[in-house]
């Protein structure tokens, strides 16, 4: 991963800051960062290789996983998440597109920690008033102003969105039509309403 141009100073420092998160996380459920540095002015990440595809490009193709598979994948990923959560590290975007199924087994594996949040580091990239997820796996209180609200369960939330997409095909609240009808309706289901019945 490769800042191409040159950063301003809050993405360098939250590159930097992403950096330094995902290099204290070694478990076989997250994709491990092997060197950081800078090479002519850019700064650069070198993640672990990891083949295979996203859970986003496998769930099209299997729109329909049988239960305890889908079960079990979530299951590893709840793994992965508590252990990085006893780190101190809290994901804030978990979803389909930041979950690879490594070959050959089809492992799940956490990547892309670039709106983490470590809990144990005294200064936050986050700001009061910024949202920082995706809007379709956000749990209520990542919408709030105050990111001190946002704990371990925001990254079970999502899990729970996941497996909820896993097993019936769809999320609980269809983001994108709530986004076309405006962001603060869309705020207002996910903290208010229930999700319809699968």
């Amino acid at each position: 991963k490769v800042l191409l141009e040159a950063p301003d100073p809050t993405a360098l420092a939250r590159f930097q800051l992403e950096a330094a998160v995902a290099s204290k996380l070694r478990h076989p459920g997250i994709v491990g960062v092997l060197d950081v540095g800078v090479h002519q002015g850019l700064p650069y990440l070198v993640l672990e290789y990891c083949r295979g595809q996203t859970l986003g490009a496998w769930l099209r193709s299997n729109p329909h996983p049988e239960l305890r598979e889908a079960v079990e994948l979530v299951a590893q990923l709840a793994r992965a998440a508590g252990f990085a959560h006893r780190q101190g590290v809290l994901h804030r975007d978990l979803k389909p597109a930041n979950v690879i199924l490594a070959e050959p087994d089809g492992r799940p594996r956490i990547t892309d920690f670039g709106v983490a949040r470590d809990r144990s580091l005294q200064r936050s990239m986050t700001r009061t008033g910024d949202v920082l997820g995706t809007p379709a796996y956000m749990a209520p209180e990542q919408l709030s102003a105050d990111p001190d609200l946002v704990t371990a369960r925001a990254d079970v939330y999502a899990l729970g969105v996941l497996l909820y997409e896993l097993l019936t095909g769809t999320r609980p609240f269809d983001a994108q039509s709530l986004i076309r009808a405006g962001f603060h309706e869309l705020l207002r289901v996910i903290r208010e309403d229930d999700p319809p019945k699968p």
